[in-house]
């Protein structure tokens, strides 16, 4: 939790979160199971199996997914001690990722989910150079909020026509829905912003070892909100270039509280480290999904939208270059 400065808009409390995503492999065959549910019961059994015979004084599992009444439902094992699952990481170019979570305290008012779709639209071109490959615009389960966003490609708006819709939007639904329609795999997700404990999940960390390389994103996803949120006006954000230096300044120009917990100026150092200032690039058009997941989550993509799509990245090359 962050303490900003007494005063400011959205209260003196910041709260932050972040999820890891991890591969488990047995380490011999389990049958397969057809629901998550499933699944999770035969986790549960593999492991409390192991640490019955081998390891006792390690905590089993609660094996009932979402049963009520239950003693402790959130019970703790290790992985790396008890040696029934391995965590493994992962062989796909998506990597063991990081997701991070970010609240307001008074959860967020219509002015900072405008500020900060304005900011995500306007500085997607700059987080595309200084993110890995493998956390591009293109991956379906970290898209972006622009061009494969059916909000946006179906039409082939504009990234300049695209931050002039959201900001003409009247409720915070209409935001969340305008910036992550139908499912939450977005680079920044707004599915849980309208909800009583309104979060908005940066879905774009690269994969992360240790305590320091978790704490990077979650330095960069906060100070990027706390900068959009308090941005005031769209003409705050966009006086800055979508490029690596513009980002940088415009974190720079919103004077972040410091203190301890976030808002800590090496962890930037260490995301923007290694690029030229002037450095940006244009999101990719999807590569590759599960097809049951494009099924449900996007609309057919005709010949003609795909067109559009090509034509919104050529546009955009020149977009924010008189900034």
């Amino acid at each position: 939790m962050i303490h900003p400065p007494h005063g400011t808009h959205y209260g003196t409390q910041f709260r932050v979160g972040w999820e890891w995503e991890v591969m488990l492999t047995p380490r011999y065959n389990v049958q397969r199971a057809s629901t998550l549910t499933g699944f999770a019961h035969k986790l549960t059994d593999v492991h409390n199996k192991w640490v019955t015979s081998h390891a006792p004084y390690h905590t089993v599992m609660v094996n009932r997914v979402g049963h009520i009444g239950i003693p402790n439902p959130y019970q703790h094992w290790s992985v790396e001690a008890d040696g029934s699952l391995r965590h493994q990481p992962s062989q796909s170019k998506y990597g063991v990722e990081i997701h991070v979570h970010v609240s307001l305290p008074n959860n967020f008012d219509l002015d900072a989910l405008v500020h900060l779709s304005e900011a995500i639209l306007h500085f997607e071109p700059a987080f595309e150079a200084l993110l890995p490959e493998e956390r591009g615009g293109h991956i379906f389960y970290a898209r972006s909020n622009w061009l494969n966003n059916p909000s946006f490609y179906t039409h082939g708006t504009s990234r300049k026509d695209a931050i002039n819709m959201v900001g003409r939007c009247k409720s915070k639904q209409e935001v969340c829905s305008m910036m992550s329609p139908r499912c939450r795999y977005y680079g920044w997700n707004f599915s849980n912003c309208c909800s009583r404990n309104a979060t908005i999940e940066f879905r774009r960390g690269q994969s992360a070892r240790e305590r320091g390389g978790a704490l990077k994103w979650m330095e960069v996803a906060a100070s990027f909100v706390w900068a959009s949120c308090h941005a005031g006006k769209v003409e705050h954000i966009t006086c800055f270039p979508p490029t690596k230096g513009g980002l940088e300044k415009f974190l720079q120009a919103a004077h972040l509280p410091q203190g301890e917990g976030l808002f800590q100026e090496r962890q930037l150092q260490g995301f923007f480290k290694g690029k030229d200032d002037d450095a940006r690039k244009e999101p990719g058009i999807l590569s590759e999904a599960p097809n049951s997941l494009i099924a449900r989550y996007l609309p057919p993509q005709t010949e003609r939208q795909t067109h559009l799509m090509n034509e919104m990245v050529r546009q955009d090359q020149n977009y924010g270059k008189d900034s």
